[in-house]
């Protein structure tokens, strides 16, 4: 989920559906419904933990995003400390056309396009491919509703939705051979995704916790990404704006290069 991890794309897609009251369609529809915001503004603390090393690392992050009224989505994840990395950004823009993200380093002044083949690359030694924090693009993937079971530690029933990339080229960028969502059958919100390697091997777990409701939009305020007996990242929300008015400005690559996003 975009988020760091909750923006969702709006495009045409495909589905299946199995053993469920609900098809896949009409499933993922309703999580578009459930949480999708005009806008949104952040403030994010991060916990980067190494498993064998056992070392944590405290990171906070302003993130900003907004939906126009053409359905494109535009983002911005901006590092304000610690002071090493502050003023890091990323600049995500997902419209009809395209796709693109841009990394800013302030040493460099420079915005680095990330191509198609450094998607499936980790974002600032987080758990969190660039390929992650594009969302989930429904146009790119095909997904089935195998299943429902228990989840939420036994507090909720969840569909089980498989989804799988729409090509090769997707699979080969993301580095996923697919993935699994556990959305709740009531609420239509993403309790954990499982995530499967080329090989098909389970190696990665997102959750996402503590469900609270702004309006007719509902966000997690506390989300982590698991690579099995690696690393995790841990995401506490500290401050949320939903549907509030964001300058335009904040989302053009002159923002960063002005280093208008330093405050």
């Amino acid at each position: 989920m975009r988020t760091l991890l909750f923006i969702l794309s709006f495009f045409i897609f495909s589905y299946s559906n199995a053993n469920c009251e609900m098809d896949a369609k009409t499933i993922m529809d309703k999580v578009v419904n459930t949480q999708s915001a005009k806008s949104e503004r952040e403030i994010q603390q991060l916990f980067l933990v190494d498993v064998k090393s056992n070392t944590k690392e405290k990171r906070t992050i302003e993130r900003y995003s907004i939906d126009d009224k053409n359905g494109n989505t535009k983002s911005l994840i901006n590092f304000t400390a610690p002071a090493d990395i502050k003023g890091t950004a990323l600049l995500s823009w997902n419209t009809s056309g395209s796709k693109d993200q841009w990394l800013y380093i302030p040493a460099n002044r420079k915005l680095q396009r990330i191509g198609s083949g450094s998607k499936k690359n980790y974002f600032m030694g987080t758990d969190f491919t660039y390929a992650d924090l594009d969302g989930e693009i429904r146009s790119e993937n095909k997904y089935t509703c195998k299943n429902t079971t228990s989840c939420n530690k036994g507090k909720a029933n969840c569909f089980v939705i498989e989804a799988l990339p729409a090509s090769s080229a997707i699979k080969r960028k993301t580095g996923y051979k697919k993935r699994i969502l556990f959305i709740d059958k009531n609420k239509f919100v993403t309790y954990k995704i499982d995530y499967f390697n080329l090989a098909g091997k389970h190696f990665k777990t997102g959750r996402y916790q503590n469900w609270q409701n702004f309006g007719k939009t509902m966000r997690p305020e506390v989300a982590s990404m698991d690579r099995h007996e690696k690393h995790k990242t841990f995401i506490k929300i500290v401050e949320r704006n939903i549907n509030k008015k964001l300058d335009d400005v904040v989302f053009t690559k002159r923002y960063l290069e002005k280093n208008m996003h330093q405050k």
